[in-house]
């Protein structure tokens, strides 16, 4: 079985860095990173399927495609293990470990893991030395041309709603209904979460489908209304002219 670790990994800033999951089989989306997961919660997944963490483990653990586990099977496995009983007792104070339990267990951590202080942070606490004049210029575009602000806004630079920009394809360029696949509503197709900027240098590759490899590929993909992928085949089928809000 695969583990949580497989794809979100610790050391390169939550993510795998592929273009899609490495799962069990084969996945058509990217792996999103769980920094500051906690601001997600409603709304986890690229679509928003799952309401709550334990919810979203929970899929994730019994998905096929994903880690190919079983969660009424993960309290006797854990229970086997030297060392992890003690640790449950003293989180829980019960020496029976339940799967409700050590999904709380893993939700608690997923909830800790948060981005660190930017230079943009202590330019908002008023040092103004910390961004450089092209930094300041990007800031600026950022805020005002570029529109970015529009979905990328608050402490983590995302709306938290879901959009269509016109690439609501896999990797493999087929369609992906995105939003739809949790609500069912025709107005969702092709609706993404808008992802959070925290470290986003260091997260490529980029979109759902992980087909973006570089943020100025995005960019420029952003700037033009979306109307190729990597591979300059036409994306006509799924075409919408970028915008700020739907």
């Amino acid at each position: 079985m695969k583990t949580c670790a497989s794809c979100h990994n610790p050391d390169t800033y939550w993510i795998d860095q592929k273009t899609t999951a490495d799962g069990i089989a084969l996945h058509h989306r990217n792996t999103p990173s769980m920094e500051n997961v906690w601001y997600l919660e409603g709304k986890l997944f690229h679509d928003g399927r799952a309401m709550t963490y334990r919810e979203q483990i929970a899929e994730a653990i019994n998905s096929a495609i994903e880690m190919g586990g079983n969660t009424a099977a993960l309290s006797a496995k854990l229970q086997a293990i030297p060392g992890y009983l003690s640790l449950y007792e003293a989180a829980y104070s019960s020496q029976t470990m339940s799967v409700e339990g050590l999904l709380d267990a893993i939700a608690a951590y997923s909830r800790s893991i948060s981005s660190g202080e930017t230079a943009l942070d202590r330019f908002i606490k008023g040092d103004y030395q910390a961004l450089n004049d092209a930094q300041l210029e990007g800031l600026h575009l950022f805020r005002t041309k570029g529109k970015c602000i529009d979905c990328h806004n608050g402490a983590f630079f995302t709306d938290l709603d879901f959009h269509n920009l016109g690439y609501a394809v896999t990797s493999k360029v087929a369609l992906d209904n995105g939003r739809f696949e949790a609500t069912g509503l025709e107005t969702d197709k092709g609706k993404f979460r808008t992802p959070g900027l925290r470290n986003v240098v260091h997260t490529a590759p980029y979109l759902q489908n992980g087909s973006i490899a570089s943020l100025s590929e995005l960019i420029n993909l952003l700037s033009q209304g979306m109307p190729k992928n990597q591979d300059n085949r036409s994306m006509a089928p799924y075409r919408r002219i970028f915008k700020t809000s739907d």
